[in-house]
């Protein structure tokens, strides 16, 4: 049975008396779990064709830095990078449950996304009904499986998402029952969102804003009682990362976390001026929105709907807060790509079910009910071959990553995995850390991402250098140079040292392979055919180390 409005802060939501036995049959009736139990295996199912995607860049980074967590090297000590740990541990669970395998990797991403899905059921079936709550689930489950969001790579916006989720669910379920224990576990899940992802950040500010100023208005009997739920809230909330902090002095690494988290990933994400950030917001909203049109604007009719009853005075601030954080996470930065959308996705399912819940009488049920589906079936006629896995994995990832030959890489990786022993050293120059995870050989540096070192910061030139010091430490048994546009990033003011570097000392290693990157397929050449070759458009060369 929904939860109604009249609730004081520090106090038990009351429940009102339901309008009919029909209503608080259907309200307790098992039949919405069992609906949502369906929606769930039945997007599950959709996901399972997809479950060997080929590797992307991110994928790359967080699968070979969890294999070298798995081998005791903490975050940043094997590899640099301007995340916080959290989904690197959760990839690291993936790997040691299910494998050394992308298999592994997008099997978790399944896991993931049902819990997410079963934590919006839960959500709206709390507060708007059991219909409300397997709309909202569908409409997530659907619209995060999405090529438009990259719905098949295993981004810490999807990991994000689920412990938002779970956060907001024991909010209402804390202030339903007026639970410090609960909120203290609210708190605790928007914490570890924020070391799935910084930008969740926004998350339990505002809903704490919220919580206080709607305690203001509404005057509360037990001001105590409010305070230790806000306190708890507060602790849950810092907890997390204070546990990381905590570990990282304990290994005496605190620097490198703070510098590679904090320091320099806010370095990092002022490189975007407004303007570009204006028209990177305006192309991904073409390219999310594009097939589903008609669920976003049932969203944002949803979320007016949401806006009207707030200021009604219905008490859905843990929503309103819950979707301006939601707007919030993905605007750091301004780069606005196309799986951060998913960290707004959640809000958009609850939206979307806020409506399905919000209206009065049958006909109105079954219109919105009529427009729910019109806007799947047109979102699944508009990507059908990939949701009926008609077309390969390796085609829907040449058209969504256009340029980048991440099939091709597993066939590189493969090869350098045959071609040396466990403990052997590489290098990519590039970013294509798929790579280090496919072979399963450690890094010769701690840059694994060539665009940290292209980018437009005060310690570029610095960053390559200490690279190419590795490298020459190092002399990895195999160098693979990447000479592909978007795996570089170059800027008209990015410095060449690397580059330049690499042009001397290429003459230290022998060609063994090339893969030519062409507009409609790319070739993979060994041995002396490959020697022979002079490539001048984007191609992967792998070069072993004359002794």
């Amino acid at each position: 049975m929904p939860i109604e409005v009249g609730w004081r802060p520090g106090q038990a939501v009351e429940r009102p008396a339901v309008r009919g036995r029909t209503e608080a049959i259907l309200n307790r009736s098992r039949i919405w779990t069992i609906l949502a139990l369906a929606v769930i295996l039945l997007i599950s199912a959709a996901r399972v064709p997809h479950l060997n995607f080929p590797l992307e860049r991110d994928e790359g980074e967080f699968g070979y830095i969890a294999q070298q967590l798995l081998h005791g090297v903490p975050v940043y000590v094997s590899a640099y990078t301007q995340k916080l740990p959290g989904s690197y541990f959760m990839y690291a669970i993936f790997l040691a449950l299910f494998g050394q395998s992308p298999f592994a990797i997008h099997l978790g991403l399944l896991l993931v996304n049902a819990a997410t899905m079963a934590l919006i059921f839960l959500t709206l079936r709390l507060t708007h009904g059991g219909l409300a709550g397997v709309t909202g689930a569908l409409v997530f489950g659907f619209m995060a499986l999405s090529p438009t969001v990259l719905g098949f790579a295993g981004h810490a916006t999807f990991f994000m998402a689920m412990f938002a989720m779970a956060g907001l669910y024991l909010f209402l379920l804390a202030r339903d029952r007026a639970s410090v224990r609960l909120y203290l576990g609210s708190g605790l899940c928007f914490g570890l969102a924020f070391l799935m992802k910084q930008p969740a950040l926004f998350f339990a500010p505002m809903l704490a804003l919220f919580m206080v100023v709607h305690a203001l208005a509404a005057g509360s009997k037990r001001p105590p009682r409010f305070t230790l739920q806000v306190l708890a809230f507060v602790a849950g909330s810092l907890a997390p990362y204070l546990l990381v902090v905590a570990y990282y002095l304990a290994l005496g690494k605190f620097p490198l976390l703070w510098f590679w988290s904090f320091q320099f990933a806010r370095e990092f994400v002022n490189q975007v001026g407004l303007m570009d950030g204006l028209m990177n917001f305006v192309d991904k909203v073409r390219t999310v929105v594009s097939g589903f049109e008609v669920l976003w604007l049932m969203a944002i009719a949803g979320f007016l709907v949401l806006l009207r009853d707030v200021v009604g005075g219905k008490g859905r601030y843990p929503y309103l807060a819950f979707g301006l954080a939601s707007m919030l996470s993905i605007v750091p930065g301004f780069y606005f790509a196309s799986h951060y959308f998913v960290s707004l996705l959640p809000f958009v399912a609850l939206s979307i079910g806020y409506l399905v819940g919000a209206v009065q009488g049958r006909r109105a049920s079954i219109v919105m009910g009529v427009w729910v589906a019109a806007g799947l079936l047109i979102g699944f006629a508009r990507y059908e071959p990939y949701f009926t896995a008609r077309v390969s994995d390796d085609v829907i990832s040449h058209s969504r990553y256009a340029g980048n030959p991440f099939p091709e890489c597993v066939q590189i990786a493969q090869y350098v995995k045959s071609h040396t022993a466990p403990g052997d050293s590489i290098a990519v120059l590039g970013s294509e850390t798929q790579l280090f995870f496919e072979a399963q050989r450690p890094s010769a540096s701690r840059f694994v991402n060539v665009y940290y070192l292209t980018a437009e910061h005060s310690r570029n030139r610095e960053m390559q250098l200490e690279m190419i010091r590795d490298i020459e430490r190092v002399r990895p048994q195999y160098l693979i140079y990447v000479h592909i546009p978007w795996s570089w990033a170059l800027r008209p003011t990015t410095p060449r040292d690397l580059r330049n570097w690499f042009d001397a000392y290429r003459w230290n290693y022998e060609v063994e392979g090339i893969l030519q990157v062409h507009a409609d397929r790319s070739v993979m050449t060994w041995g002396d055919d490959a020697r022979a070759i002079t490539p001048t458009q984007s191609y992967i060369e792998v070069l072993r180390r004359i002794d």
